[in-house]
């Protein structure tokens, strides 16, 4: 049984800006074309969706991955990338980091970013999230003061804080951008920012 895991209800990180620019839309004139039928495979009609609603801003890699539930180092995540820029509905910007082109927003249609709930429930029904993981998780959700140490995220899970397992298990939240580290070799953690990204 799980001990100390903390309120669920997502907590936005004190240093997320809670609302980003208004997306930019193209006119709804005519309907946008099914992306089924543009030939992309499913996670690159997912990215561009997020792209979509989240322009005008600008994401990186890891931030993408992260929304459409999916590990940023993945061979898939830049094959992705590259089939969506290849077809002109994705490009990077000064800094490196992608965002959709005018023929992506068109493509996408009027689409609405996830939420952070939407996104956190979406991660911890990957079988890699295993009980632990989703423990670790739900206490970051909560966390009043925003950071949690290797200890607290521990007594959530209801593990012994110098265990092996729990190393594996913050490392899979940091990985898949979850939570964020303030320090990448001892934390302390709070939910991953990508998630809020969408928050208004």
């Amino acid at each position: 049984m799980v001990k100390g895991r903390l309120a669920k209800e997502l907590v936005l990180p004190p240093d997320v800006v809670a609302d980003p620019p208004a997306p930019r839309h193209p006119p709804a004139t005519a309907a946008p074309p099914k992306l089924e039928g543009a030939g992309l495979k499913r996670g690159a009609r997912d990215m561009l969706r997020e792209l979509a609603a989240l322009h005008p801003r600008s994401l990186t890699r890891r931030e993408l991955a992260t929304r459409v539930i999916m590990a940023h180092d993945g061979g898939s995540v830049g094959d992705y990338i590259s089939a969506l820029m290849s077809a002109g509905l994705a490009e990077k910007d000064d800094s490196g980091d992608y965002q959709a082109t005018a023929a992506g927003l068109k493509a996408a249609g009027n689409v609405a970013p996830k939420s952070a709930e939407e996104i956190r429930e979406l991660w911890q029904r990957k079988p890699e999230f295993k009980r632990g993981v989703r423990a670790m998780l739900d206490a970051l959700c909560g966390a009043p003061n925003g950071w949690l140490t290797r200890e607290e995220l521990a007594k959530a899970a209801g593990m012994e804080p110098s265990g092996g397992s729990v190393g594996d298990y913050i490392s899979a939240l940091v990985s898949s951008g979850c939570a964020d580290s303030k320090n990448p070799r001892g934390g302390p953690y709070q939910i991953g920012h990508a998630l809020f990204l969408g928050a208004r």
